[in-house]
Protein backbone atom coordinates (compact mmCIF):
# COMPACT_ATOMS: atom_id res chain seq x y z
CA UNK A 1 0.00 0.00 0.00
CA UNK A 2 1.15 3.48 -0.77
CA UNK A 3 0.41 5.10 2.58
CA UNK A 4 -0.15 8.84 2.69
CA UNK A 5 -0.83 9.22 6.39
CA UNK A 6 0.20 7.16 9.37
CA UNK A 7 -1.16 8.12 12.77
CA UNK A 8 0.66 6.82 15.82
CA UNK A 9 -0.76 7.66 19.21
CA UNK A 10 -0.01 6.75 22.78
CA UNK A 11 -3.16 4.92 23.89
CA UNK A 12 -2.42 5.66 27.57
CA UNK A 13 -2.37 9.39 26.86
CA UNK A 14 -5.65 9.21 24.93
CA UNK A 15 -7.23 7.34 27.85
CA UNK A 16 -5.77 9.80 30.35
CA UNK A 17 -7.22 12.79 28.48
CA UNK A 18 -10.68 11.37 27.71
CA UNK A 19 -13.75 11.41 29.93
CA UNK A 20 -15.18 7.90 29.49
CA UNK A 21 -17.62 8.40 32.36
CA UNK A 22 -19.89 10.53 30.15
CA UNK A 23 -20.39 7.45 27.93
CA UNK A 24 -21.15 5.04 30.79
CA UNK A 25 -24.43 6.41 32.10
CA UNK A 26 -26.54 3.44 30.97
CA UNK A 27 -24.27 0.67 32.27
CA UNK A 28 -21.80 -1.97 31.15
CA UNK A 29 -23.49 -4.40 28.76
CA UNK A 30 -20.39 -6.59 28.62
CA UNK A 31 -20.08 -6.79 32.43
CA UNK A 32 -16.27 -6.49 32.37
CA UNK A 33 -15.77 -3.24 34.29
CA UNK A 34 -16.20 -1.21 31.09
CA UNK A 35 -13.07 -2.69 29.48
CA UNK A 36 -14.84 -3.61 26.20
CA UNK A 37 -16.70 -0.31 26.36
CA UNK A 38 -13.43 1.62 26.66
CA UNK A 39 -11.71 -0.26 23.85
CA UNK A 40 -14.61 0.27 21.44
CA UNK A 41 -14.75 3.99 22.23
CA UNK A 42 -11.01 4.16 21.54
CA UNK A 43 -11.66 2.39 18.23
CA UNK A 44 -14.29 4.98 17.28
CA UNK A 45 -11.88 7.78 18.20
CA UNK A 46 -9.13 6.24 16.03
CA UNK A 47 -11.54 5.61 13.17
CA UNK A 48 -12.62 9.24 13.22
CA UNK A 49 -9.07 10.56 13.34
CA UNK A 50 -8.08 8.57 10.28
CA UNK A 51 -11.28 9.43 8.35
CA UNK A 52 -10.55 13.12 8.99
CA UNK A 53 -7.14 12.62 7.35
CA UNK A 54 -8.78 10.66 4.52
CA UNK A 55 -11.20 13.51 3.83
CA UNK A 56 -8.24 15.61 2.63
CA UNK A 57 -7.77 13.14 -0.26
CA UNK A 58 -11.34 11.89 -0.74
CA UNK A 59 -11.56 13.15 -4.32
CA UNK A 60 -8.88 10.67 -5.34
CA UNK A 61 -10.80 7.54 -4.30
CA UNK A 62 -14.04 5.77 -5.10
CA UNK A 63 -14.35 3.40 -2.12
CA UNK A 64 -13.18 2.83 1.41
CA UNK A 65 -12.57 -0.46 3.20
CA UNK A 66 -12.90 -0.38 6.97
CA UNK A 67 -11.33 -3.28 8.84
CA UNK A 68 -10.68 -3.83 12.49
CA UNK A 69 -6.99 -4.65 12.95
CA UNK A 70 -7.78 -7.87 14.81
CA UNK A 71 -9.74 -9.34 11.88
CA UNK A 72 -8.47 -12.07 9.58
CA UNK A 73 -10.37 -13.21 6.48
CA UNK A 74 -10.83 -16.81 5.43
CA UNK A 75 -11.17 -15.83 1.78
CA UNK A 76 -10.37 -12.79 -0.32
CA UNK A 77 -12.80 -9.91 -0.48
CA UNK A 78 -15.00 -10.31 -3.52
CA UNK A 79 -14.37 -7.50 -6.01
CA UNK A 80 -18.14 -7.39 -6.61
CA UNK A 81 -18.50 -5.85 -3.14
CA UNK A 82 -17.42 -2.58 -4.72
CA UNK A 83 -20.37 -2.70 -7.14
CA UNK A 84 -22.68 -3.23 -4.18
CA UNK A 85 -21.03 -0.34 -2.34
CA UNK A 86 -21.99 2.17 -5.03
CA UNK A 87 -25.38 2.61 -3.34
CA UNK A 88 -24.95 0.95 0.03
CA UNK A 89 -22.55 -0.07 2.74
CA UNK A 90 -21.37 -3.67 2.46
CA UNK A 91 -21.25 -5.45 5.82
CA UNK A 92 -20.76 -9.13 6.68
CA UNK A 93 -23.95 -11.07 7.30
CA UNK A 94 -22.20 -13.12 9.97
CA UNK A 95 -22.91 -11.61 13.37
CA UNK A 96 -25.67 -9.38 12.02
CA UNK A 97 -29.35 -9.36 12.97
CA UNK A 98 -31.31 -6.80 10.97
CA UNK A 99 -34.42 -7.26 13.10
CA UNK A 100 -32.48 -6.12 16.16
CA UNK A 101 -30.50 -3.49 14.23
CA UNK A 102 -27.39 -5.41 15.25
CA UNK A 103 -24.70 -5.00 12.58
CA UNK A 104 -21.28 -6.62 12.46
CA UNK A 105 -18.63 -3.94 12.97
CA UNK A 106 -15.52 -5.89 11.98
CA UNK A 107 -15.28 -4.66 8.40
CA UNK A 108 -17.22 -2.74 5.78
CA UNK A 109 -16.87 -1.52 2.19
CA UNK A 110 -18.42 1.79 1.26
CA UNK A 111 -18.56 4.60 -1.25
CA UNK A 112 -16.92 7.85 -0.14
CA UNK A 113 -20.06 9.67 1.03
CA UNK A 114 -21.19 6.80 3.24
CA UNK A 115 -17.64 6.12 4.43
CA UNK A 116 -17.41 9.62 5.86
CA UNK A 117 -20.65 9.06 7.76
CA UNK A 118 -19.47 5.67 8.98
CA UNK A 119 -16.02 6.97 9.86
CA UNK A 120 -17.38 9.90 11.86
CA UNK A 121 -19.64 7.76 14.03
CA UNK A 122 -17.88 9.08 17.12
CA UNK A 123 -19.62 12.45 16.60
CA UNK A 124 -22.95 10.84 17.48
CA UNK A 125 -21.77 8.40 20.15
CA UNK A 126 -22.17 10.61 23.22
CA UNK A 127 -25.79 11.51 22.44
CA UNK A 128 -26.51 7.85 21.75
CA UNK A 129 -24.96 6.82 25.08
CA UNK A 130 -27.12 9.30 26.95
CA UNK A 131 -30.22 7.40 25.78
CA UNK A 132 -29.06 3.83 25.18
CA UNK A 133 -26.66 1.36 26.72
CA UNK A 134 -23.59 1.29 24.48
CA UNK A 135 -23.27 -1.88 22.48
CA UNK A 136 -21.04 -1.30 19.41
CA UNK A 137 -23.02 -3.43 16.95
CA UNK A 138 -26.35 -1.94 18.05
CA UNK A 139 -24.92 1.57 17.86
CA UNK A 140 -23.78 0.79 14.31
CA UNK A 141 -27.29 -0.41 13.44
CA UNK A 142 -28.83 2.74 14.89
CA UNK A 143 -26.30 4.91 13.07
CA UNK A 144 -26.69 3.33 9.64
CA UNK A 145 -30.37 2.41 9.59
CA UNK A 146 -32.15 4.84 11.91
CA UNK A 147 -29.99 7.95 11.85
CA UNK A 148 -28.68 7.96 8.26
CA UNK A 149 -31.25 5.55 6.76
CA UNK A 150 -28.59 3.99 4.53
CA UNK A 151 -28.92 0.92 2.37
CA UNK A 152 -26.95 -2.02 3.68
CA UNK A 153 -25.83 -4.99 1.60
CA UNK A 154 -25.14 -8.04 3.72
CA UNK A 155 -22.59 -10.44 2.27
CA UNK A 156 -21.09 -13.74 3.30
CA UNK A 157 -17.39 -13.28 3.78
CA UNK A 158 -16.22 -15.25 6.80
CA UNK A 159 -13.62 -13.89 9.13
CA UNK A 160 -12.15 -14.44 12.57
CA UNK A 161 -10.79 -12.35 15.40
CA UNK A 162 -7.15 -12.73 16.32
CA UNK A 163 -5.94 -12.14 19.86
CA UNK A 164 -2.79 -10.23 20.82
CA UNK A 165 -0.91 -13.54 20.99
CA UNK A 166 -1.82 -14.39 17.37
CA UNK A 167 -4.33 -17.10 18.29
CA UNK A 168 -7.86 -17.13 16.89
CA UNK A 169 -10.18 -16.16 19.72
CA UNK A 170 -13.45 -15.89 17.80
CA UNK A 171 -13.89 -17.98 14.69
CA UNK A 172 -17.61 -17.47 14.39
CA UNK A 173 -19.93 -20.28 13.39
CA UNK A 174 -17.54 -22.26 11.15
Amino acid sequence: LNTRVCLVEDQDKVIENFNFEKYRTKGDIFKNKFQSHTFRILAFISQQRIIKEFEKFKGEYDYVIFQRPDTIFYKKLDINFFNLAKNSIVIPSFGTDENLLFYNDRWAVSNIENAIKYGNAFDLLLDYCKNEIFHPEMFLGWLLKKHYKLNISLVDNRHAIIGPDGKIIDKGDY
